[in-house]
């Protein structure tokens, strides 16, 4: 599992825990490829 950001970290999101959520490395690896960003 891996933290990643509701409002990406590159995009003005914070590293709080109203801005983060668990999601497995393939899911966080797949919003990063379609340019969602992440932690």
């Amino acid at each position: 599992m891996q933290f990643d950001h509701l409002v990406p970290y590159r995009h003005g999101g914070r590293h709080t825990l109203s801005n983060l959520r668990l999601r497995c490395g393939r899911h966080n690896r797949m919003r990063e490829d379609l340019g969602g960003g992440s932690a």
